[in-house]
């Protein structure tokens, strides 16, 4: 009787491994690219050689194989970039497993030319990873890979993949990926003679992203180096989605996914985006080579980071110093010419970051809900409520980050009987002093308030420390920073409240300090823009 147990046969375990890497022909292409870099080219071109794009070819000019190094190549567990052990701890190149050549010839017919020098090569054929022949040609330096007919021998995953025009994306998102890695390379895509996308060599990020979201889409630049992590980047700006949402992360000029890398990035926005949203753009992370894992998925597509905080905390510093830096620029700074050019179709988009220039003036106070200010090129709308509110957040938000918060001693402490989760919230008592409580364990059941954020009325003191201390319980320490504006809207201004020239002047002073863009707590833009054109337009003037 035969065992329930029993080994699989070599060529089904090669079907298994080849398809972790191989999943559909971008996925091929990827590896093959991701070769051509590390063999050093400084042009990339890839070609569609048939209609079901399942044939394709990448050509490179880098150092090229020879003839005992191509059949080599193709075999399983072959590489040219580890020599030890050691070597998996600080990795530089893409490849480093020796499988990609190897799953791509075990699922297609494969030519490989390669030159070391210019006038002498060789072509090989591989059938199924199985090498069929071999002829000397005359070629420049470098290697051409064809694949032809992939999937010819797994008709299931052929079923499975999702067509031409899908794989045309794909293939095209690869080609700006590594782009964005690898500027000093010149990228093509190309099918029938005909060019699909092409990258010249010291393309920017700025470049990219324009190609990728259009010369519509607002963006701004991120740069950021704190304790060996490099941080460089060009995102949406808040007020300006792209149609194509799409956010593109680099790591040490790897191409790659990451969901802890995404909420980063939404922190750095704080409440400049919808809670959930992720913005589009790109994000370029380079940091020492030991410090990052890229050897945790068979198409080193993820990372691990060895101090995941210290990158965390860099990345959401980089974009919140970009976005105040964005904000701040305007602020008192000339009117440009060619900013007038960027807000358009009237006053639906009139949307920051374009804001206040020197010598502001206040012409107005607008239904006690809006201030007017009057510049030489337009008119700005204020939400009054909304911009004291993003004020005091800020620096509550700064307080609680420096650990130096303003804090009033109440002349009678508040005792608060808080049942059995008093033991609970000794874990708190650090939090709460950040947040400006000063709070004590008194007795079984009960808590001290003897101090308060100053930002607060006594009178508010009882209910806004119930609301911090239900978010640090129910949530977790770090949402308690999310309460902050809890208590900056009680303290904000009053929609319909009466302000005096004096009041909106130091308000509009007060701004030149907020942090992470123009918007409030809540996500809701604190300014927008009319051009002064536009108003002549509605009167007829021009």
């Amino acid at each position: 009787m035969e065992g329930r147990i029993i080994r699989l046969h070599e060529s089904v375990i090669s079907r298994i491994c080849a398809g972790e890497v191989v999943e559909r022909p971008s996925s091929a292409i990827k590896e093959l690219i991701e070769n051509s870099i590390d063999a050093g080219a400084d042009s990339i071109e890839v070609e569609i050689l048939s209609e079901d794009f399942l044939s394709f070819s990448v050509r490179d000019n880098g150092t090229g194989m020879g003839l005992d190094e191509i059949k080599l190549s193709v075999q399983r567990w072959t590489t040219s970039k580890l020599r030890r052990e050691e070597d998996l701890l600080s990795i530089s190149t893409y490849g480093f497993r020796g499988e990609a050549l190897y799953s791509i010839a075990v699922m297609s017919r494969l030519i490989i030319k390669s030159a070391q020098k210019d006038g002498d090569g060789y072509e090989c054929y591989f059938e199924g990873g199985k090498f069929g022949w071999q002829k000397p040609v005359s070629m420049k330096r470098g290697t051409t890979v064809e694949v032809h007919d992939l999937f010819f021998n797994s008709p299931v995953r052929r079923k499975f993949l999702k067509g031409r025009k899908s794989e045309i994306f794909h293939a095209t998102e690869l080609i700006f990926k590594y782009a964005m890695a690898h500027p000093e390379i010149s990228y093509l895509l190309r099918e029938d003679g005909r060019d699909i996308v092409s990258v010249e060599k010291g393309a920017t990020l700025k470049g990219i992203f324009e190609d990728l979201f259009g010369k519509e889409t607002r963006g701004f630049e991120i740069n950021l180096e704190e304790d060996g992590v490099r941080i460089d980047g060009y995102l949406s700006h808040p007020d300006s989605p792209p149609l194509y949402r799409r956010l593109y992360l680099i790591v040490n000029r790897r191409p790659v996914e990451s969901g802890i890398l995404k909420e980063a990035i939404r922190s750095g926005f704080e409440s400049a985006i919808e809670k959930g949203r992720t913005p589009s753009g790109i994000i370029k992370i380079d940091l020492p080579p030991e410090e990052v894992d890229v050897n945790i998925h068979p198409q080193k597509t993820m990372v691990k980071f060895k101090n995941q905080e210290a990158v965390e905390r860099a990345v959401a510093k980089a974009i919140k110093i970009s976005l105040s830096r964005k904000t701040r620029e305007i602020i008192y700074a000339p009117y440009r010419e060619e900013e007038k050019g960027v807000i358009s179709e009237g006053v639906r988009e009139r949307a920051q970051p374009f804001f206040i220039k020197n010598l502001p003036k206040v012409v107005g106070n607008l239904w006690n809900e809006f201030m007017i200010v009057e510049r030489e090129s337009d008119v700005l709308l204020i939400d009054i409520h909304a911009a004291h509110e993003k004020v005091i957040y800020d620096r509550l938000r700064e307080e609680y980050e420096s650990e130096e918060p303003t804090i009033t001693l109440l002349l009678t402490p508040i005792v608060l009987n808080v049942g059995k989760t008093v033991s609970s919230i000794e874990n708190f008592l650090k939090e709460l002093e950040r947040i400006g409580f000063l709070v004590e364990v008194f007795g079984r059941e009960d808590v001290c308030i003897r101090g308060y954020p100053s930002i607060l009325d006594e009178e508010d003191v009882e209910n806004t420390f119930k609301t911090v201390l239900n978010s640090l319980l129910t949530e977790s320490p770090l949402k308690a920073i999310e309460k902050l504006a809890s208590i900056a809207c009680r303290k904000a201004v009053k929609s319909g409240k009466q302000l005096s020239n004096l009041e909106l002047l130091n308000l509009l002073e007060d701004l030149k300090e907020i942090k992470s863009g123009a918007y409030c707590p809540h996500g809701r833009p604190i300014i927008y823009i009319i051009e002064k054109k536009e108003i002549l337009k509605w009167f007829m003037r021009r």
